[in-house]
């Protein structure tokens, strides 16, 4: 258990000549934040103007410094937030002289910035990620993501952000652990989600200050409309029309068949969609003593009335002046977070291993390890390659097809198939 009362915070200010100086005692307001569909965590605190060696603060804080903070517990010190001053906003009247301070974790360059990307057939989510961290001069502590490997892809003028959160999206479906990209201390790491080994726990009767719990069926999809592309008047056949919870009402999506797709892959990418947006959204918010090494992508474990069990923490903010944090979480579902991760490399029992280039006979293919349906509709034979292991799986061989690798044939298999059904 956690005494919040005996937790202490420092913070701290890094020069660009590499000074570091303690402003703990000139500091207010400060907080960190974490905010869902952002990579960047966020640090903000207001500066009191004083002078420092014959300068003010504002000479010495400038962008490009970096504010660090640090929290103290049981005779330890940990940085718990990073970030590169980006706002400078002095203020000056006759009762007070200040300055208010922005900053943004390594990760904020990847927010900032489009780029084009070409994944050639075959490359690997660990490459495809390591690529754009080191273009960006971002050094990496640890990879623990999955290292699934990609069809073809080509990004155009996309924020460098979604391009790593596709990325880790895509490897997640087929089979790959869903993870989450962080920085700490200057470096950026990929971790699944709901990983952390130190599991926090909050009680509506003990440490809860607020608890928030809302379901939404405002924007849910309960129908999706296939239809073929236009003809020579400008005109869409419907191809089908697949429905999901119309109890909610019926609010349709179309979804536009491609020349080149089948049907069957248009319905399979329908289903897909009620699988994504067809469920009432469920969120929690919640309030209570800070704990200062919490992170977006951890685990905790909650006990209220709204809500027992575990979650998972999709945004976090944290405020030092009154030792407090909010958080947005969502039920922990450790099937949906947990996935093959990183491509196995162990043979089988029938001897069959990674890299191994075999005869697929064509035949239904599934887009994680343990789906219960496939999709895509059936999937050409010809030559493919192992490119993941799963023992025990309900589909334990994940295989690309010669159309997306340089293997020889024409298969179209991506995704994960059965035991026997290659050769």
């Amino acid at each position: 258990m956690i005494d919040v009362s005996k937790i202490a915070y420092k913070t701290y200010l890094l020069r660009e000549n590499g000074e570091q100086l303690d402003i703990t005692g000139a500091s207010t307001d400060v907080g960190w934040e974490e905010n869902e569909g952002e990579l960047a965590q966020r640090v903000s605190l207001n500066l009191a103007n004083v002078v420092h060696k014959g300068s003010r603060m504002s000479s010495l804080a400038k962008p490009n410094c970096y504010i660090i903070v640090k929290a103290e517990y049981g005779g330890k010190s940990e940085e718990v937030a990073r970030g590169k001053i980006t706002d400078w906003q002095p203020t000056r009247s006759s009762t007070s002289d200040a300055l208010d301070l922005l900053g943004y974790d390594e990760l904020f360059d990847l927010q900032g910035s489009q780029d084009n990307r070409y994944i050639s057939a075959g490359v690997g989510t660990k490459t495809a990620l390591m690529g754009i961290f080191n273009d960006w001069g971002i050094p990496v502590e640890k990879y623990e993501g999955p290292d699934i490997s990609h069809a073809k892809t080509t990004f155009k003028n996309e924020y460098l952000s979604d391009i790593a959160l596709e990325l880790l999206e895509t490897a997640h479906k087929h089979g790959g652990a869903d993870c989450i990209i962080r920085a700490n201390k200057g470096k950026v790491s990929v971790v699944p989600k709901g990983s952390n080994s130190t599991i926090y726990c909050f009680e509506e009767e003990k440490n809860l200050e607020l608890t928030k719990y809302k379901i939404s069926t405002g924007d849910m999809v309960t129908v999706v409309k296939v239809v073929a592309s236009e003809d020579d008047d400008g005109r869409q056949a419907v191809e089908a029309i697949i429905n999901g919870k119309t109890e909610y009402g019926k609010r349709q999506k179309i979804y536009v068949r491609d020349d080149d797709d089948s049907l069957a892959t248009a319905t399979a990418a329908a289903k897909e969609i009620l699988k994504e947006e067809g469920e009432p959204e469920e969120t929690m918010n919640f309030k209570a003593p800070d704990i200062p090494w919490l992170r977006k992508g951890d685990k905790v474990k909650v006990t209220a009335r709204v809500f027992t069990g575990y979650a998972l923490v999709v945004s976090i903010q944290h405020n030092a002046s009154n030792k407090s944090m909010s958080m947005g979480l969502v039920k922990y579902n450790a099937d949906a977070i947990k996935g093959s991760g990183a491509v196995q490399s162990t043979t089988t029992k029938k001897d069959y291993k990674v890299g191994d280039i075999v005869n697929f006979n064509g035949g239904n293919h599934y887009y994680t390890s343990q789906d219960a349906s496939p999709r895509g509709g059936n999937r050409t034979g010809g030559k493919a390659k192992i490119t993941v292991v799963a023992k025990g799986a309900k589909h334990p061989y994940h295989l690309i097809g010669g159309a997306y690798n340089n293997v020889g044939g024409s298969s179209n298999v991506y995704g994960w198939v059965d035991a026997g059904s290659f050769s």
